[in-house]
């Protein structure tokens, strides 16, 4: 999978001679994108993601931290500057071999610093805040967290490429279509994969981990939102490391929790019970914010 750079540079022939070097030379499988200013950088990244911005103009960039970013995006400076030993800076009068591992480093330091801790939000319960916290989580940990929606119906406008016949038939271009099929849908980037539970219900937990394995090789963190009827192999939630449970304290709904519970005992899949964490899920999304922001 391509490695996605944004290009905004005032020197036009400087950029597009870069760019030109990074789609030619195959051993960096870097595709440059470029932008003519850091206000279409930041429009971009309001629909799309990238791993890494290359500029000569921090001026929109947060740097209210030490790393200069954008829409939560790392940027690196290009400087006139050989020996700057500053880790947001890179010389730009350099080799073109010299600039692309210089951007592939900066690549790769950031993609160890995104969490893949394994996470979902199931809950047996209606009308508990389920898909609303999951899209705010996917929110919070933008723009790298990516929320798939596995929901009994979908909400959302469902991939064009039907991903869970790729995902049954272990096809070699699973990774090309993700990429090709994450969407931009509520203010978080987001995978659909089904429109219905029908499709989903022949999903096991050995095509989660492989969809999940696919999401982590390409650099995600994630969030599968799972609707309440859609699992025929309960043991799918096993692939994860944290179950996010909506719930409510009302006494059908606590009783519907003990027959939850009840039902993964008798499947012999108790160490599920262990990566449960109950949530009472808010109504308002900063007030779902505060909540992660704390711990939940």
């Amino acid at each position: 999978m391509s490695f996605r750079i944004g290009l905004c540079d005032r020197n036009k022939g400087f950029a597009e001679s870069f760019a030109d070097y990074a789609g030619s030379d195959k051993s960096f499988d870097i595709r440059v994108i470029m932008f003519s200013d850091m206000a279409r950088v930041e429009e971009f990244l309001q629909r799309e993601s990238l791993d890494l911005v290359l500029t000569d103009d921090i001026s929109k960039c947060d740097l209210s931290g030490s790393i200069p970013k954008l829409c939560g995006v790392t940027a690196k400076l290009l400087v006139e500057k050989k020996d700057t030993d500053n880790p947001y800076e890179i010389y730009r009068y350099q080799a073109g071999h010299k600039l692309c591992e210089a951007a592939m480093k900066g690549v790769k330091a950031e993609r160890k610093k995104h969490s893949l801790e394994r996470v979902c939000v199931y809950s047996p319960l209606g009308r508990c805040g389920k898909t609303g916290f999951a899209i705010s989580y996917a929110l919070y940990n933008s723009p790298d967290c990516l929320y798939v929606g596995l929901e009994d119906f979908s909400g959302y406008k469902t991939s064009d490429t039907d991903i869970l016949y790729l995902l049954k038939s272990r096809s070699p271009v699973l990774p090309k279509v993700i990429s090709e099929q994450i969407r931009y849908a509520d203010g978080v980037m987001a995978l659909i994969p089904s429109a219905s539970y029908q499709d989903i219900l022949n999903v096991d937990m050995n095509d989660i981990k492989l969809l999940s394995d696919t999401l982590s090789e390409m650099g995600k963190s994630y969030i599968f939102d799972f609707g309440t009827g859609c699992l025929g192999d309960m043991s799918i939630l096993d692939a994860f490391d944290v179950i996010y449970m909506p719930i409510l304290g009302d006494p059908v709904s606590l009783q519907k929790l003990e027959n939850f519970e009840e039902l993964i005992r008798k499947k012999s899949l108790t160490q599920i019970l262990g990566k449960l964490r109950k949530i009472k899920v808010p109504e308002g999304r900063d007030e779902i914010f505060q909540m992660i922001e704390e711990g939940l």
